[in-house]
């Protein structure tokens, strides 16, 4: 298999950034997800025009997707401390258990 999607696989969405309409190809099973990505990216970039007036819009898309990635970055570095942490744990109990039944 190539790959690529066979067109019954895709469908046309609508998206919105700032003022602009754009309809893009997305896979089915993936249109609802790219949606909310899209309503996201949106919101981000209207805060970003809102914090400073005078931005053009491609000034303003890149510190919104500056924003979310940052935000992506840090909720990635809290998952994974979060499953160190329960990692940790869990071998913690293991550890104990082990002892408790070889004793």
């Amino acid at each position: 298999m190539s790959g690529k999607l066979a067109e019954e696989d895709k469908e046309v969405i609508t998206v919105q950034f700032m003022d602009r309409t754009m309809q893009i190809k997305a896979a089915v099973d993936k249109a609802g997800a790219l949606q909310k990505a899209a309503v996201l990216l949106n919101d981000k970039m209207r805060e970003a025009c809102e914090s400073k007036q005078t931005l053009d819009n491609e000034r303003i898309a890149l510190i919104a997707g500056l924003n979310l990635a940052y935000e992506v970055i840090t909720a990635k570095k809290q998952k994974d401390s979060y499953l160190e942490s329960v990692s940790s744990r869990i071998k913690d109990l293991q550890d104990r258990l082990d002892d408790a039944l070889s004793a």
